[in-house]
């Protein structure tokens, strides 16, 4: 028996940094020495989700799902035959449970992950005189799941809500994860600076050599993406490539989003060689996989966006179609990609001049879900200006209700390029006999606090002092009013 737990520890420890292929040899060898060793329904439970967790970090969906179709009736009889359901015994279940539904959640199965997560948090009240610390994890998997079902504001009080309870005795390693979480709620609404705290003190819980840690940097290197602070960013995403590479290979799906990321830096940049370069490399980890046809379809927008910025709209027009019929085949009618390439496909045709295609995208899209609220404001502000160019400003006045309601529901903190996008919209939709205008105009003022936020560049600066002129010239117009 002692040969099986040295077994069990030696893949723990690999597969905490990373290396899983080790961990999965190691396990193999644990599996044989069980056949021959009396192990508990306990320890075969521990087997079986760790050799689970390691499918799913490797991508092995299907894999670690048949794992947890093993495991969910040793669980289900332990919790359900438990003579003290405060009883801390309880906790590794849940931890079982409650990695069930991240891979779930995963999966885009956010019901199945709901239904999981509820359970669990239900088990949590009524062991509440134990506060176990596996309680705060639970309540930050809720918490994403409602992120992404778009529900913010019960999002943001269990993100809150587990970072209290990570006071419970939570490992430094999973309270990183609690703070990373949050983090990653708090890009979305803007909050770059806010989400920028919470991501440095995730990686100050987390040593750089275990496998969370390139994930957490990662979403740093986003935050100053958005902030324009592109060599940053650029010098981040090489660096978690370059420990994903040692961790898991130069040809793994992991790379992927990373690579993107990478790409999107460097065409933000003007360097649009490297970033076909960084494509290039997505795709040749594509070929190597069994395709993901969704994946591919993403990719081939991402490629579309640099021919655009060439100015060979006709050619980003061809991948922007070739990417929406991928991702229509694959049905990720709920995707972020799948938004993206139904915004792309409008603002192409608007500029093309086709008219009547551009505007059955632009309403395709904005009645699309969307991880981030900033995009779809974005998206909205670019239809008003198109309605302004065309002749029709009446019908720019739903979508300028719409951008309010977006600010104050989802009480956002505007990037100084949402800031632009809003004043430039503003500008195109005229003089205030508007009166799409002047609800612009209104929301601008609200805004204004943010116009004094530090920004990191020339351009921006130039913008927020451009901005501060065309609103009080908006403000004042409006009193004379």
């Amino acid at each position: 028996m002692e040969d099986f737990y040295h077994a069990l520890a030696e893949a723990s420890t690999s597969y905490d940094h990373g290396y899983y292929e080790e961990a999965v040899k190691t396990l193999h060898r644990a599996r044989v020495i069980s056949e021959f060793a009396d192990v508990s329904c306990s320890e075969r439970l521990k087997f079986l989700h760790l050799l689970a967790m390691i499918y799913h970090a490797q991508g092995k969906q299907q894999d670690a799902f048949a794992l947890f179709g093993e495991i969910l009736p040793l669980v289900s009889m332990v919790v359900d035959t438990c003579s003290s359901i405060a009883t801390p015994d309880l906790e590794p279940y849940l931890i079982v449970l409650n990695n069930m539904a991240q891979l779930y959640l995963s999966a885009g199965e956010y019901e199945m992950a709901a239904t999981i997560t509820r359970g669990n948090l239900h088990i949590l009240e009524l062991s509440s005189p134990c506060k176990l610390p596996v309680g705060a994890a639970i309540a930050s998997t809720m918490a994403t799941i409602l992120e992404l079902q778009g529900n913010f504001d019960e999002a943001e009080q269990l993100h809150c809500h587990a970072l209290q309870l990570r006071s419970t005795g939570l490992p430094d390693e999973s309270a990183g994860q609690i703070f990373n979480g949050f983090g990653v709620f708090l890009n979305k609404l803007g909050k770059h600076a806010e989400s920028e705290m919470y991501f440095t003190r995730a990686m100050e819980l987390i040593e750089s050599g275990k496998r969370t840690f390139p994930t957490i940097l990662n979403n740093l290197a986003m935050v100053k993406l958005h902030q324009g602070k592109y060599t940053e960013a650029s010098s981040m995403f090489v660096r978690v490539i370059s420990m994903l590479t040692l961790m898991v290979g130069a040809h793994h799906e992991q790379l992927i989003p990373v690579l993107r990321n990478l790409a999107r830096t460097q065409l933000l940049q003007g360097n649009f060689d490297a970033a076909e370069q960084s494509h290039k490399r997505t795709f040749s980890i594509l070929e190597r996989l069994d395709i993901n046809h969704s994946q591919v379809g993403a990719v081939l927008g991402d490629l579309g966006d640099v021919r655009y910025e060439r100015g060979d709209l006709n050619g980003a027009l061809a991948l922007y179609q070739q990417s929406l019929s991928l991702l229509d085949a694959t049905d990720v009618g709920n995707s972020g990609d799948h938004y993206n390439a139904l915004s792309r496909l409008a603002i192409t045709y608007h500029e093309l001049g086709k008219y009547d295609e551009a505007e059955r995208f632009y309403n395709n899209a904005i009645d699309s879900p969307v991880p981030y609220p900033n995009q779809k404001i974005l998206l909205l502000c670019q239809f008003a200006r198109f309605y302004a160019e065309i002749g029709k400003p009446f019908d720019a006045e739903p979508l300028c209700d719409r951008i309010g309601a977006l600010i104050r529901d989802n009480r956002i903190e505007p990037d100084i390029r949402l800031l632009a996008a809003l004043q430039e919209t503003m500008a195109v939709l005229g003089n205030n006999e508007s009166l799409a205008s002047r609800k612009l105009a209104i929301i601008l003022n609200g805004l204004r606090p943010h116009f004094f936020v530090d920004y990191p560049n020339a351009e921006t600066r130039e913008m927020r002092g451009s901005l501060e002129t065309k609103c009080s010239t908006f403000s004042q117009s409006n009193r004379s009013h």
